[in-house]
């Protein structure tokens, strides 16, 4: 599970803030995982217990935010939602589209107290 090793990295970042900030703890982590990201949430909650342990971040809460896929069709430009298998234009029918979002995985904001 590469999980933990991602788990470690956000707790790093977050300890990382507070240092920086003189900060005695941390209150709450938000990150932003993509549904294309490749992670399990429930995977990385577990491995947030585990990597938080001793650290100045074990006290805060953590708010996992879900980002959709979303697809811009090469053709005709519009966005749409890329979470089907075969991401089709809803307007135009190509099979042709970028992923815009859905890969992202971040810390958005860590508070500190």
């Amino acid at each position: 599970m590469h999980e933990f090793s991602i788990a470690q990295s956000i707790v790093d970042i977050a300890c990382e803030t507070a240092e920086a900030n003189q900060a005695a703890t941390v209150t709450e982590v938000h990150v932003e995982v993509g549904q294309a990201s490749g992670v399990v949430q429930e995977a990385l909650i577990f491995a947030l217990e585990s990597a938080v342990k001793g650290t100045l971040v074990e006290p805060a809460q953590f708010f996992i935010h879900e980002i959709p896929v979303v697809c811009k069709c090469h053709s005709c430009g519009r966005t749409f939602d890329g979470t089907g298998s075969l991401s089709m234009c809803p307007s135009c029918g190509e099979f042709s589209a970028d992923l815009v979002s859905g890969r992202e995985l971040r810390v958005k904001s860590v508070v500190l107290e």
